[in-house]
């Protein structure tokens, strides 16, 4: 009896120790419930701190280097040393790699070998032929003397001329085995390591010009809005940066089965290629206000702050407390953001959407996040 009072005391403590914990747990949950229960808690990108693109031509495009070369060895052979490896930025003119030499080397040194003995042989039949013309003035010797002596010299004289080619190429041969960068620019790609034997124009390095430029393309209606030396503005959405840039070139599309014209934009600072950006040229007071009386914005916002369902595109504003949909129109799509033509003036954007909100849900704004 006594043990069964001691179980009961101890259970009955422990239950009320349990108790308690869960009470103290539930009333932690409760305070750090952000708003009320009808209420969602959201994220907003502040379209005031955005960039109004309205005003402007716009047009998408790619950053691209201005060269692109696949750096190769001239002559077959085992590489012995790399110089340069992904990433690597180098000088026009610095070596990148070598080539084993040892054959090459070689081969100069029985070139030269060869051009000395045809130069002794050479010399002497020069003398043994100018010998010859003196004396067939004289008929001292007979005429197929004569022919012999000629034919001698002139076959030497042009194996000479052959032997020194031979030199030529073997040295040409033998300096080929140190590969250097042909501009300065930034090792992106290797494709051979040390003691692996490569054949001419085998590459071994991609080699991209650090100069980089910004190639879009415009409609056939917006070429009288821009010029050769027009200035540009690009937004970069996924480096946060923007860039000044002057167009230097516009030409027709080379797919002539796509109208419409490329426009290249000289960068002032390098950005990597492939980078995908929104170009701006500012337009005249006439555009910006015929443009104005549309009322609709243009901007730059988070992909995942969009709503894509079949009647189309949407984003969720903040109005009096409530979700509001709106649809939009996606004008361009640049990896994680899209350039958005909004029809309505509103100031803030929810970001990210989620399957919890929709129309009319009564939402608190917990935080504001960047672009």
């Amino acid at each position: 009896m006594v043990n069964f009072r001691k179980f009961f005391s101890t259970t009955l403590v422990i239950s009320l120790i349990i108790s308690c914990g869960k009470k103290r747990e539930a009333k932690k949950e409760e305070n750090i419930f952000e708003g009320k229960k009808n209420e969602i808690g959201v994220y907003v990108v502040n379209l005031e701190n955005q960039k109004n693109f309205s005003a402007y031509l716009i047009f998408s495009g790619v950053v691209q280097s201005e060269r692109t070369s696949q750096i190769s060895s001239k002559v077959a052979g085992r590489i012995v040393k790399l110089y340069a490896d992904i990433g690597d930025r180098v000088k026009e003119g610095q070596i990148l790699a070598k080539i084993d030499d040892k054959d090459y080397r070689n081969a100069v040194e029985r070139a030269k070998f060869d051009l000395e003995r045809i130069k002794s042989q050479l010399e002497l039949a020069r003398i043994n032929f100018e010998r010859a013309e003196k004396l067939i003035q004289t008929k001292s010797i007979p005429q197929a003397e004569y022919d012999s002596a000629k034919s001698n010299y002139e076959s030497l004289k042009a194996s000479y001329e052959l032997a020194q080619k031979a030199l030529e190429k073997a040295q040409i041969d033998l300096a080929e085995t140190n590969i250097f960068s042909p501009y300065d620019g930034i090792i992106v790609e290797k494709r051979a390591d040390v003691g692996t034997v490569v054949s001419p124009q085998v590459p071994i390095f991609i080699l991209q010009s650090t100069k980089t430029y910004f190639l879009g393309k415009i409609a056939e209606q917006d070429l009288p809005k821009i010029r050769v030396g027009t200035k540009v503005e690009i937004d970069f959405p996924s480096i946060k940066r923007t860039l000044e840039g002057r167009i230097i070139s516009i030409k027709p599309t080379a797919d002539t089965s796509k109208s419409g014209f490329e426009v290249i934009v000289e960068l002032k600072e390098r950005v990597p290629q492939n980078l995908q950006g929104i170009a701006k040229v500012k337009l005249n007071i006439e555009n910006e206000i015929e443009n104005g009386k549309t009322g609709k914005s243009v901007f730059i916002v988070p992909y995942e702050s969009i709503y894509i369902s079949s009647d189309g595109e949407f984003v969720f504003g903040v109005s009096d407390g409530k979700a509001k949909k709106i649809k939009v129109n996606i004008i361009e799509n640049l990896q994680d953001f899209a350039l958005v033509e909004i029809p309505e003036k509103i100031t803030q954007i929810i970001s990210p959407i989620t399957d919890r909100i929709f129309d009319g849900i009564k939402v608190k704004i917990i935080g504001e996040r960047e672009l």
